[in-house]
C-alpha cells in the first residue's frame, strides 16, 4: 500500500521506498527507512501529508508520499503479513 493511499489515522510499516537517491538520502536523514512505523495524521491539498514517526510530525509532498510503500497495520486487525509477535509490539507502541 502506498503512503499516499492511506486514510487519516492509518498506521503502516515502511517496506519499500521507490524514490531517487537524493530523496532517499533525505528520508534516511530524518529517520524514515524500511521497517519504520508511520501514521498518517493529516491529508492536505494536492496530495501532501503530515505523518507521525514516534513523537515527531513530518510534512511530506505528494511525490514522496507516492514513493513510500508499506504494510498496513490496524490495532484491531492483525491479519497482515506480519507475525503476531511483531503486531503485538506495534499495538503497544504509542504511535
Amino acid at each position: 500500500m502506498k503512503l499516499k493511499d492511506c486514510e487519516i489515522g492509518q498506521k503502516i510499516i515502511v517496506d519499500n521506498i521507490e524514490l531517487n537517491e537524493d530523496f532517499c538520502f533525505r528520508l534516511r536523514e530524518i529517520g524514515i527507512t524500511e521497517g519504520v512505523n508511520l501514521k498518517v495524521c493529516q491529508k492536505c491539498s494536492f496530495g501532501s501529508l503530515v505523518i507521525q514517526k514516534g513523537a515527531e510530525r513530518i510534512g511530506i509532498d505528494s511525490k514522496i508520499a507516492d514513493g513510500i510503500q508499506g504494510v498496513a497495520v490496524n490495532k484491531t486487525d492483525k491479519s497482515t503479513s506480519l507475525d503476531s509477535e511483531i503486531a503485538d509490539k506495534i499495538e503497544s507502541d504509542e504511535l
